[in-house]
């Protein structure tokens, strides 16, 4: 199986992406995105539904996650003080995130939180 892309998600007709759908694109663990968006949604960067045990991404606010609407953009720094920058990849992180959602990676900046 290839690994899905943000055009590959773009292309798809339905209103509704899997957190396994998402994650290809990311680049993460697709439980990543299962326990955060129960855990703490607002950590998560793109809204998410909740049905029971079930996680559900709206696939065009994905898409506009993954555009840069809040990717760090080293050229014009980081505005809020409780933002970071990634270590790894440089994507804006809360800095109580413990791991990157764009790469996965740790980011160095956690306060002992999960992510």
């Amino acid at each position: 199986m290839t690994t899905l892309t943000l055009a590959d998600i773009k292309q798809m007709t339905k209103d509704i992406i899997t957190p396994a759908e998402a994650a290809q694109v990311i680049g993460c663990d697709p439980q990543w995105i299962r326990l955060i968006a129960q855990d703490d949604p607002e950590r998560l960067g793109f809204p998410a539904i909740i049905i029971r045990s079930r996680t559900r991404i709206p696939r065009l606010a994905f898409i506009k996650y993954m555009e840069g609407e809040l990717a760090y953009k080293k050229d014009q720094g980081i505005k809020d003080e409780n933002l970071s920058a990634c270590n790894y990849c440089g994507w804006e992180v809360d800095r109580n995130w413990m791991y990157c959602p764009k790469c996965g990676k740790p980011t160095g900046t956690a306060n002992g939180k999960k992510g």
